[in-house]
């Protein structure tokens, strides 16, 4: 086990540039809406991409035709489940470790 005081760095990836979380994120969107039997197609799909997750919900609730239909509280709800969707996805990515044999990381 790696001690904290050997740790010289960490590399962070927010923007999955080195792990593609997009298309998990938009998986986890499009596995919400079709548990809420809204309608989902390629159009749909390419205008949601770089959106907050409120503006992705609000999106979907209006391209659906169902956004009156839910309130502040159930919108809360909804964003809440796609992320531990999202994160359930992302958990299964690969993990970085550490190559002995050199100073670079490789997917495991």
């Amino acid at each position: 086990m790696v001690k904290f005081a050997q740790i010289r760095g960490f590399l962070i990836d927010l923007d999955g540039v080195i792990l593609d979380t997009a298309s998990l994120d938009l998986k986890a969107w499009h596995q919400l809406a079709t548990s809420l039997q809204l309608p989902w197609d390629d159009e749909l799909e390419v205008q949601l991409k770089g959106r907050s997750r409120f503006d992705t919900l609000g999106m979907i609730l209006d391209y659906s035709g169902e956004a009156d239909q839910f309130d502040a509280v159930a919108e809360a709800f909804l964003a809440n489940h796609q992320n531990e969707r999202f994160l359930k996805l992302v958990a299964n990515l690969p993990r970085l470790i550490p190559c002995r044999e050199s100073r670079h990381f490789w997917p495991n």
